[in-house]
């Protein structure tokens, strides 16, 4: 008969072939995570032709593709995500551009609340960002003092975060200033605009050429841009 901890030895190489193929890195740990992957790449696709269609005008259809790569990254990462307050951003943004502004205050509040509570805290620029989108949208539906209010605090977060000759401030008081406008304070309106053109009198011009040629760049290739992502879905 044989002993025991010969069986054992024998049992030994296969035992531990399988349980490293059932382990995080063996095979089957690689195939589960091959099966996460396949879906967050699907939804990186929809995002980057979402972006074109929106950077082209076509908001309608960036849209669709934005909730298609929402819907698979709630499925992925669940609600509170750094992917998902992004992609309610976007949807927010497309939203304000077809006029659909109730829907968008809702995107923009959602994404303010991932930004706020799980990601990045109160001084964040991407807690700013989400400040500035929910102010235009104020701005846009006749509600200046609300509109006002918003862009004042994403014009706080800004100063501290970039300091005050950064573009980002002088973006934040040309906000302030249309907020104004519309208002009919052309006083205080005037007062933005003059302190948004000696921001970006400040701003580092390298950075803003750089910026320049980069979107030029990007415009010119859109539409073969488009085409690969299409091809890639």
């Amino acid at each position: 008969m044989a002993d025991s901890n010969d069986c054992e030895a024998q049992r030994g190489p296969r035992a531990k072939r399988a349980a490293a193929d059932a382990s995080p890195g063996g095979v089957e740990g690689r195939n589960i995570r091959h099966k996460e992957l396949q879906p967050l790449e699907k939804a990186s696709s929809y995002l980057r032709m979402a972006n074109v269609y929106n950077k082209m005008g076509k908001s309608a259809e960036a849209l669709e593709l934005y909730k298609k790569s929402l819907d698979i990254n709630i499925e992925v990462h669940g609600q509170k995500h750094r992917n998902v307050a992004t992609l309610y951003f976007f949807m927010a943004f497309v939203s304000t551009a077809l006029g659909k502004y109730q829907e968008a205050l809702e995107l923009y509040t959602k994404s303010l609340d991932i930004r706020v509570k799980v990601l990045c805290g109160l001084d964040h620029p991407d807690v700013a960002n989400s400040y500035n989108g929910l102010a235009n949208v104020y701005n846009r539906m006749g509600k200046h003092a609300e509109a006002l209010a918003l862009f004042e605090k994403s014009l706080a977060i800004m100063v501290k975060v970039h300091g005050a000759d950064h573009h980002s401030v002088a973006n934040a008081y040309i906000g302030m200033g249309n907020a104004y406008s519309k208002w009919g304070d052309s006083c205080s309106s005037l007062e933005m605009c003059q302190k948004a053109e000696e921001m970006w009198h400040l701003a580092d011009t390298t950075t803003l050429r750089a910026e320049a040629k980069e979107l030029r760049t990007e415009n010119n290739s859109l539409r073969t841009a488009l085409a690969k992502i299409q091809k890639a879905l």
